[in-house]
């Protein structure tokens, strides 16, 4: 879907400035979970770093916007309790919780939008 990854590593493939769903990531990270010799798919969190909060939050909407038409009515708004307002929506394989979140958050001195898969629990790869 992306080529070869950027970044491999036990716990994560991770890719660099790649497009999904029309939207260009800055990064996205396959993650595992790790048991003995047992290695599971347990989440997929795509990154776009922005300057301003604003940016972040018009770009988290964009998202949404997109992932309510795939999702139809599965999707739904919540707020963190410092206010933040996230996305919420699509059936989790775990049959409890949701498929994926779309948030903001300041992060390594940037603002970030992310759109999370995960984290599931014993979801082999």
């Amino acid at each position: 879907m992306w080529g070869q990854p950027d970044i491999v590593n036990d716990e994560a493939i991770v890719f660099l400035n790649k497009d999904y769903r029309g939207f260009r990531f800055n990064k996205i990270i396959i993650g595992f979970e790790n048991k003995s010799d047992d290695h599971h798919f347990n989440q997929a969190r795509f990154f776009i770093a922005r300057h301003a909060r604003h940016h972040a939050v018009v770009q988290r909407d964009s998202i949404a916007r997109v992932m309510a038409h795939k999702y139809g009515y599965g999707i739904s708004t919540d707020y963190e309790e410092n206010g933040n307002k996230f996305y919420k929506g699509g059936a989790s394989p775990e049959s409890i919780g949701f498929l994926f979140t779309i948030y903001t958050q300041r992060r390594e001195g940037r603002w970030m939008t992310e759109l999370r898969f995960g984290a599931f629990h014993k979801i082999k790869k």
